[in-house]
């Protein structure tokens, strides 16, 4: 069965707080896109262009959770839990250059995100794949391997436009969400 995926933000002060500060969602049928990861995850979709202007005018934890996750304390998946959750809504940003993770001190320069397909025409979007929960348990989900798939699940992130210099102690990945 195909696992469908919502984006969360949460104001949250830490991880474990991400529950309780939890401002909204973002729903790709809100969007008229599928809901599997893989069906709205690609630079240029306003599913995580949205997500994107909404973090760079206000940092937030970020989950890309689906409905196949682990559940939360209580019994209940976040998918589930958001279920009622406000949809926040923002123009989807085309500026955002880089996505930053202020908790690891990492970013991703969207320009250097390698081509999906052999065209050069489309390119995996970063952000949800990088904070991805339950990813694996379902079709549509992304079928590779990165050492950094849902490693920035929970954490602060926002983004930046052209121009963004990275201070001391920031570090440049590359994830490759290529699938297999």
């Amino acid at each position: 069965m195909g696992q469908y995926f919502v984006a969360v933000l949460s104001r949250g002060v830490s991880k474990s707080e991400f529950v309780d500060g939890i401002e909204g969602r973002v729903r790709a049928w809100d969007f008229d896109n599928g809901a599997k990861l893989m069906e709205h995850a690609y630079i240029g979709n306003p599913v995580p262009g949205t997500v994107v202007s909404l973090i760079a005018a206000d940092p937030a934890r970020v989950v890309w959770a689906g409905d196949y996750a682990d559940e939360e304390v209580g019994g209940s998946t976040l998918y589930r839990i958001v279920d009622g959750a406000r949809s926040l809504t923002a123009e989807p940003e085309d500026g955002s250059r880089y996505i930053l993770d202020l908790d690891r001190l990492e970013y991703v320069d969207l320009h250097c995100v390698e081509p999906f397909d052999a065209d050069g025409d489309w390119r995996v979007h970063p952000l949800p794949l990088l904070t991805c929960e339950g990813n694996g348990r379902g079709g549509g989900d992304f079928r590779g391997s990165d050492p950094y798939l849902g490693l920035w699940a929970r954490d602060l992130v926002t983004a930046a436009a052209d121009g963004w210099e990275p201070s001391a102690g920031w570090e440049q990945i590359f994830p490759e969400f290529q699938e297999s």
